[in-house]
């Protein structure tokens, strides 16, 4: 068989495995910038003011939750990344083999390592739950803020009404 034969087999899986790699890699980087951009953001405003426990737990919470989606988002693009070089290689394997054997080439399929399947599951389960995290705690902070002003509002009101009944008495005072 003539080696040209090759070189087009080369050529074509080079380009298709390219392309689609390339898809997949630029997609996991853009959504690995988005989550490690919102876990830096959330940490960096993060205030300590919370009087209550279960607050500071559900920002821990989220924090670590997204921190962990990230995480395995760096390791999906990892693999993702090596893929290539193991189509690579499980080709080039399947290129010595046909010409010794004087056959045209198999398909080479190179399947995802089960790690990398569950990576990306748990990235996308952990980066969900972060994100309800998130917003529950948004929601209990912006709450417990409206009842701490509300607080605020009372006792001021408390205190006028005080000063307006000790000027009362001290008035009837004055008059008798």
């Amino acid at each position: 068989m003539e080696l040209k034969y090759y070189h087009e087999q080369v050529k074509l899986l080079a380009k298709v495995t390219n392309e689609a790699s390339e898809k997949k890699i630029s997609f996991y980087q853009h959504l690995l910038l988005v989550s490690a951009s919102i876990v830096g953001i959330v940490i960096s405003l993060h205030t300590t003011n919370s009087q209550f426990q279960y607050i500071r737990l559900v920002f821990l919470l989220s924090t670590v939750t997204l921190s962990l989606g990230t995480l395995c988002l760096v390791l999906v693009l990892y693999d993702f990344s090596n893929l290539q070089d193991r189509i690579r290689e499980s080709f080039h394997k399947e290129i010595q083999n046909a010409m010794k054997n004087d056959v045209k080439c198999n398909m080479v399929s190179v399947p995802h390592k089960k790690r990398t399947l569950l990576l990306e599951k748990a990235s996308y389960i952990f980066l969900t739950l972060g994100f309800i995290l998130l917003v529950t705690y948004n929601g209990l902070s912006t709450f417990e803020q409206k009842k701490e002003y509300n607080k605020v509002i009372k006792k001021e009101i408390v205190i006028e009404n005080k000063n307006k009944v000790v000027e009362i008495f001290t008035t009837k005072q004055k008059t008798k």
